[in-house]
This record gives C-alpha cells, structure tokens and sequence, in this order.
C-alpha cells in the first residue's frame, strides 16, 4: 500500500514519540497529521505494531518496572560502597611465576616468561555480579509471556487510567490485558475492525483483536462488515455481532443488559462451562441477562443512555440524539446549549433576542450573511429568482411574494404588543417551542440556510442521513385566511413543497422526510405569502430534525 500523505516530518515525529523525546508541540503537530490524514493513520499504527513485536514484551525498553529483591541488590549504592573500602585495606592476591624450563631444541619449543598480575577482590565480585545480573535478565525474559498487540487507543476525553505498566495516550497501541477506567470516556479500535467507547468508570480486558471482556461498566461498539464476529464476553452472558451497533452495560454483580440499536447480534446466557442458551437480538430491542440464574428478560431499549462517539477536538459526546436546527437557531450546537427567545432578523442576519410582529415589514431579496451562527450559511426574504447562499445558489423556481415579513425567524417564541403572544404554535393538537417539542417558527416570507459541511466539519465521524419535521400553519390561524407555501431545498433544489390550500388541513402536520447525501451542502428551509397577504400564516416546522449515524469505518482488519 502507498503512502502519499507520509513525509519525512511525519517520519521524523513518529523516531521522536519512539525514543521518548517528544515535546508537547511536536506531539500535537503528530495528532494533528493523524488527525487529518487516513494513510498516515495506517503508516502509523503499521509502524507501531511492527516495533512492539520486535521489542519481546517491552523487557529491552526504556521504561521505569518495579524492582524486585534482585534488582534491588544491584542498584544499592552501599553495596558497591562497602566493596570498595575492602578493596582499599585487602592485600593483593599474588600469583605463582611459573619456573622457565630448558626444551629440547629439536622440539623447536620454548616456555615464555608470564607477568606478575593481581587481581583485586573488587574485580572477582563485580564479575560475579554481572554473570548473576545476566543471568536474572534471561531469566525474566524467558518467564515473560510476550502479550500481542490487539488494539489503539484513538481518542479520549477526562480520561483516568489505573495501569500498572504505564497511562495509555492517544494513538497509543494497546496490548492483550485488563484495564480500568476510572472515570471519562475512551475511545479503542481493535484491529480487526470494532470501534468500542469505554464509559468510566469501567473495568475491560483486552482479549484478542476481535473480541473482549467487560467486568463492569458502559461499553457501545460499532462493529463494520469487516469485523463480524467481534465478541463482547461478560460473566453472564457473551454477545457476538452479526453487523452491529450496541450497548453493553455490565453492573458490579455481574449481571448485564444489551441494547440493539441497528443490525443484529446473536446473545449467548448462562456462564462459560454451563449450560447456556441464544437468541438473535435485532436492531431497537433490548435484553437483561440475570448472572445467576441466566435468565434473559425483554427490556425497554435506552439508545441514548450509551455514549457511543467522542471526539476530543471538537468535545463532541454523541449519545445517538438527532441535532435540533431550531437549537441551532438559538445559537447552540444542534445537542441542547442554544438559548430560548433567540432569533434571526431574515432581512440583515442579525441575531436578536427581542422577537416581536410587526405586520407587513418590508423586505428585500438580498442574501444576508449570518455571521454570528457558525452552522447558519445566511437568511433572505423569497422573491423572484432568489439568491439562497453564500456560494450564489439560485432558487430558481422562486415563487413572486409580496416582499414582506412580519417577524425574526424564531423557535416560537413571539410576542405582540409587548406581551406572550396568546397564539398558540400547535400542530396535531401539540404545542411546539419547548425544551421537549422544539418548533421553528417562519412567517413568511422568510428563508433560512444551513451549512451541513460546517456541521460534518465539527463533528467528525457523524454522517447526516435525513431531515425529518412536521410542517402546516398552526391551528390558531382562521381557516380561511391562511394560504401559504413551505418549501425545502438542497443546494438550489426543491425536495419538498407543501402549498396549503386546503381549508381543512389548519393545525395539521404534515410530514418531511428528506434524505440527505453527503456530498449535499447547503440546506434551505423557506415560506412563501402564496400569493395573498401574509396576515396569520404562522408557518411552523416542528421538530426540525437532522437524523445522523456515525459513519462507517474504514480500517480494515486484513491491513493490519
């Protein structure tokens, strides 16, 4: 395999981390090459895994042990003090000259002459102690098993180790053992493929580079088409994946519960040496396994109880939830830390906190850069061959609007004369603007924009799939007044259009589902006057939810 990403920096970076001279900047100048380049990844772990294998167990590496009784005899200073005193009062050791004799001349022979030597008794103990040092040392080597290397460590966050070899660090190789965390959050790839988050605190084992045990603790494992088969082993029970991605929470008596939340596993109970049963768990099903008696019991799946992606970058700590654009509005990540009461004036960008209606503002057709919302591209009010991003994307089906709108593109939250607006945001006789049931509120004539190569960028390892929400007027609205278009595009292209025409359908949701590629950037959500005056077309998106998976690996176990 070519490594068109390894240069003589990387080279140079990986001989520093192996010799143990590597400074702070230069170790994040290494993460960061990592970081951004896949074959440096795998010339990396390559690399790692063939050193270790050469290095029989870590007996030659330069690394504190602890010492047993032998060892500590060599490195006592008084011993050597005490030697060199007797060396100074002892008397010299002579050696007998040999006698010179004649040889007879024919047997062209002759006996040299050997010097005088004396050897100090320091000499002989020294001899003997490096014979007896030499000795121990292949002695341990020899008693040592040399432990395979089975695993990375890829990413943690606040995570404290208790190791009594050494604190694995990132990109770290993991060799077969136990290892307890005692608090955070660490991410391990085994080599065969399974991604595992190890939730502190958490007692593991590394067993072989497709399967492990949990002794205590949170463990979710994303297990891609190549690593089928990786095996989580548990007191009570022992899950082997089919193409997966699950939760494994173990409780300090051993007992256990497993969380499908896709694919399917084939659950093995009962204890290793006894009678056990299987059965085949499928995806959005759960299963409690009794340590006792074996017994497996149907439990209610908590899919977002398990963090199953991390990224210390970013401080992303994805526990499955979809990422909320109405938080997003609110000036958060997508994940809950968006404010409520916070909106976006459609004609400026600018983000406001006073959300009030006015009828009839006036509006333009310009394209308005919202500068303070990283994930929102811009906003605009539709007009005629409309303008929907910062990259020129046109609409240009764009229906001809009256050019107005009536308040800031909001999460519901409105208010009229200084008060709560009594207009209540529901739809299927739900009320929208909670913590709980978040909703976007877009009276048009109004339209947002949404960067999704901004969201991919800061949360690496999450793929966007879909769009889903629930769109109409709410059911405040006179029936007979409420003509309005909501419309849904990608990259300039229409993917949805709702026109409400039908006097019937006020205060009904109608459903949006939109796949969404990855090659896709920009997402627009916009609603249009349909033609009449604006005056109680309370437009609303409820739920407005980007559904995201983590995104298939691309290790592959046969590489390593």
């Amino acid at each position: 395999m070519e490594y068109p990403e390894v240069n003589n920096e990387l080279i140079e970076l990986i001989q520093r981390k192996l010799d143990g001279v590597l400074d702070d900047e230069q170790f994040n100048k290494l993460q960061r090459i990592l970081e951004d380049n896949p074959s440096a990844v795998d010339y990396y772990v390559k690399t790692m895994l063939a050193i270790s294998e050469l290095r029989m167990d870590g007996a030659f590496e330069n690394k504190p042990c602890r010492e047993s009784s032998a060892q500590a005899s060599f490195a006592d200073s008084s011993v050597w003090q005490a030697l060199a005193e007797d060396e100074k009062k002892a008397p010299a050791i002579q050696m007998e000259k040999p006698t010179e004799k004649s040889v007879e001349s024919w047997q062209g022979l002759m006996k040299v002459e050997k010097p005088k030597r004396t050897i100090s008794r320091l000499s002989v103990y020294t001899l003997i102690l490096s014979a007896a040092a030499m000795l121990f040392l292949m002695i341990l080597v020899l008693s040592s098993p040399i432990r395979p290397i089975v695993a990375t460590l890829t990413d943690s966050i606040n995570a404290e180790w208790i190791s009594e070899d050494e604190i694995p660090a990132k990109w770290d190789v993991l060799k077969q053992g136990e290892l307890t965390l005692v608090r955070g959050l660490a991410e391990i790839t085994f080599h065969d493929g399974a991604v595992v988050v190890v939730e502190g605190p958490a007692v593991i084992e590394l067993e072989s580079p497709k399967s492990m045990f949990v002794a205590s603790g949170k463990i979710s494992a994303v297990v891609s088409e190549y690593a089928t088969g990786f095996t989580v082993n548990t007191l009570s029970a022992s899950i082997v994946d089919l193409g997966t991605e699950f939760g494994v929470s173990v409780e300090d008596n051993g007992s256990c519960s497993l969380h499908m939340f896709k694919g399917t596993a084939s659950l093995i109970a009962g204890k290793k040496g006894k009678v056990r049963t299987s059965q085949i768990v499928n995806g959005n099903e759960a299963r409690s396994i009794d340590e006792v008696t074996g017994v497996v019991k149907e439990v209610k799946l908590s899919d977002k109880s398990f963090v199953r992606h991390i990224n210390s970058q970013s401080g992303l700590v994805w526990r499955g939830e979809s990422m909320d654009l109405t938080d997003i509005v609110c000036g958060g990540n997508g994940f809950g830390t968006g404010v409520l009461g916070t909106g976006i004036d459609p004609t400026s960008g600018e983000v406001t906190s006073k959300i009030s209606y006015i009828s009839d503002r006036p509006g333009t057709t310009k394209f308005s850069v919202v500068e303070e919302q990283g994930y929102i591209d811009g906003v605009f009010v539709p007009g005629k061959a409309q303008i929907i991003s910062s990259a020129g994307d046109i609409w240009q089906d764009s229906p001809e609007t009256k050019g107005t709108f009536w308040c800031a593109i909001t999460n519901c939250r409105i208010k009229g004369d200084g008060l709560y607006s009594a207009y209540p945001s529901m739809l299927d006789n739900r009320l929208y603007g909670t913590v709980a049931n978040p909703g976007l509120m877009m009276h048009p004539n109004a339209g947002i924009t949404f960067d999704l190569d901004a969201i991919r960028k800061d949360n690496p390892g999450i793929c966007i799939r879909s769009l889903s929400a629930l769109c109409g007027i709410t059911e405040f609205c006179a029936k007979d007044r409420s003509y309005s278009d909501i419309w849904v595009l990608i990259d300039g292209e229409v993917r949805y259009h709702y026109s409400h025409r039908d006097l019937d359908k006020t205060g009904q949701g109608q459903p949006i589902d939109i796949k969404i590629l990855q090659a896709d950037r920009f997402l627009t959500l916009a609603t249009t006057d349909g033609g009449d005056k604006i005056y109680q077309d309370w437009c609303l998106f409820g739920r407005p939810m980007l559904e995201i998976e983590l995104c298939e690996t691309n290790v592959r176990a046969s590489e390593y």
